[in-house]
């Protein structure tokens, strides 16, 4: 949780984001690699983008994240919130163990 709670920093301010262009590959019957584009629109109205790659399982109640691997989109150095390099890829999706 702790990990989870320094992602957010106390003077930031989240904004909505969306979820595109999802694709699932299935690992077995109760385990999915999930990714997901994420676009968001700031206060400003820039816009940022990124990746997630989830492992999600089933459950008794359904089916649940139990990893998630965020990368940011490429950003310039002049973006709002700095600049980045998008990480997560095809191989990072479908490696073993992920």
């Amino acid at each position: 949780m702790d990990r989870i709670l320094d992602g957010f920093a106390a003077d930031r301010v989240m904004f909505p984001h969306h979820t595109t262009d999802i694709v699932v590959h299935r690992i077995d019957d109760d385990t999915l690699r999930v990714w997901a584009k994420y676009l968001i629109i700031r206060g400003d109205g820039t816009a940022g983008s990124g990746d997630y790659q989830d492992t999600v399982v089933r459950v008794p109640r359904g089916w649940r994240i139990a990893e998630r691997a965020v990368s940011r989109g490429d950003r310039p150095a002049d973006d709002p919130d700095g600049p980045s390099t998008r990480t997560l890829s095809t191989a990072t999706w479908l490696a073993p163990g992920n």
